[in-house]
């Protein structure tokens, strides 16, 4: 069993916690059509498609 240290543990929940910070940003300015379209969007890094009014 491995055991962590305080820095390696320490350094993981930040990552943690940064990336769902990073999810709270996207989706409190982005809208999404489905979590799968957030996690595509993420894992591609490309600019989500937007929907056009057509009104």
């Amino acid at each position: 069993m491995r055991s962590f240290s305080k820095v390696e543990f320490g350094e993981e929940f930040s990552d943690r916690k940064g990336f769902f910070q990073d999810v709270l940003s996207l989706t409190k300015y982005l809208l999404f059509d489905s979590w799968q379209h957030l996690i595509d969007f993420m894992l591609c890094d490309s600019a989500p498609s937007l929907a056009t009014n057509s009104s």
